[in-house]
């Protein structure tokens, strides 16, 4: 039994940001489309490095000079050590040098971290990618200057797809109650169970409605970001989709049904019993409209048998 409320939204992705570099420069590449599929650590655009690169030379520099200041800060402190013991260098000396060489050292140990900034600044030009993803918009392109932070691209981590819907205020308090099934418009006959995620508190000023996201639970079907989508609601009790009694079957105390594929053979569906009406059994499963399933000697069926579809030949 159909629900006749119903809420058209389309498919979004569940996680989905804008993407920036850390600092500011020109934009000399790109390698990437709005719709393409990056890898985790996959470069999707570049920076001017030249700036960045001369800073990293000044860097090294720097560290190689406070490199040798130490190794004479300890040669120094190493030779007025002994001499400390037979009084031919006093205390004084011995201390002065001492303090030159900590000295040093912390030059040295400030300068691995300038050092270290620097080259993160350098593989900063590179924008990478996080995790697998989508690039679902590229804003900027070669040639733009852009500043520390600045989206210069969308990016959509994963591929895991909601229905966005926007709920009236007659039906915000109870649609948390209420099943949900998706549908697509450019996907006749496919429907997909689906489960409310996220319901915003307030509602969008223009049209006084609430931003609601169903995750689709268990999507076999072959969708794509910002398809048109349809979410069908009803409640919890009546939801489900009628099928004969005599295609019941059961395995090891789970209900089951036979569902045939295109070549004879037979897939076992298992399925929850909503209700029982005078000829049909209401379920909930992974069953969609058109699948045809076996109603006759279900008890006796197992994987390995195929079946032929009976025609009246009358």
């Amino acid at each position: 039994r159909r629900s006749s409320r119903t809420l058209v939204g389309s498919l979004q992705p569940r996680y989905q940001s804008p993407l920036g570099f850390r600092l500011g420069g020109k934009v000399i590449a790109r390698h990437v489309e709005t719709g393409d599929r990056v890898v985790r650590g996959q470069v999707l655009m570049q920076l001017e490095p030249g700036d960045a690169a001369l800073q990293v030379e000044v860097a090294e520099s720097d560290w190689t000079a406070a490199r040798s200041q130490l190794a004479q800060g300890e040669a120094e402190a190493n030779r007025i050590g002994p001499l400390l013991g037979n009084g031919s260098a006093s205390k004084s000396e011995y201390d002065f040098a001492t303090a030159a060489r900590d000295t040093a050292r912390a030059r040295l140990d400030a300068a691995e971290r300038r050092k270290r900034l620097a080259e993160n600044q350098l593989e900063y030009c590179d924008l990478k990618a996080d995790s697998d993803g989508l690039v679902t918009l590229v804003i900027d392109e070669i040639g733009q200057v852009v500043a520390p932070g600045q989206p210069v691209m969308q990016w959509m981590q994963g591929d895991e797809l909601e229905a966005g819907v926007s709920v009236p205020e007659s039906m915000h308090r109870e649609v948390r109650n209420l099943a949900a099934e998706v549908t697509f418009w450019s996907r006749p006959g496919v429907r997909v169970q689906g489960r409310l995620r996220e319901l915003s508190p307030v509602a969008n000023l223009p049209s006084r409605m609430y931003d609601a996201r169903f995750e689709l639970v268990d999507p076999h079907v072959d969708v794509a970001l910002g398809m048109t989508a349809t979410v069908h609601l009803s409640d919890s009790e009546s939801f489900g989709i009628p099928i004969p009694m005599s295609a019941l079957a059961e395995n090891r105390g789970q209900s089951i049904v036979w569902k045939v594929q295109g070549d004879g053979t037979l897939q076992s569906v298992e399925v929850s019993i909503v209700r029982f009406d005078s000829e049909y059994a209401i379920v909930r499963g992974n069953l969609y409209e058109g699948d045809l399933l076996v109603s006759a000697g279900v008890q006796k069926l197992d994987p390995a048998c195929r079946v032929r579809i009976w025609k009246d030949s009358r």
